[in-house]
């Protein structure tokens, strides 16, 4: 009479199938880890060169700002001085 319980060795056939595909697994998430963190070699991994590139480009946005700034400050400063320029240099003479 046949039986709708499996045998042990299918039992155990399938609990292998799930070790294996466990095991491939935890391989990939442990190439994954180390891709991310870089592993031994902390330099080659996507976290810290993610971290550089950001440092440079706070870096960079700030360079950009500064010289933005003292462009712009110089501008203003040099209209400033060429209206007080022609203003005081037609004062002098007594036309513009």
């Amino acid at each position: 009479m046949p039986s709708d319980h499996p045998s042990d060795n299918d039992i155990h056939v399938v609990l292998n199938e799930i070790r294996g595909t466990q095991e491939r697994q935890g391989e990939m998430l442990r190439e994954c880890h180390e891709y991310i963190t870089g592993g031994k070699r902390v330099g080659d991994g996507i976290a810290y060169r993610l971290t550089a590139l950001e440092h440079q480009t706070a870096k960079d946005s700030e360079s950009r700002s500064f010289w933005m700034r003292t462009i712009g400050t110089t501008a203003v400063g040099a209209f400033i001085t060429g209206i007080c320029a022609i203003v005081f240099k037609s004062q002098e003479t007594g036309h513009p």
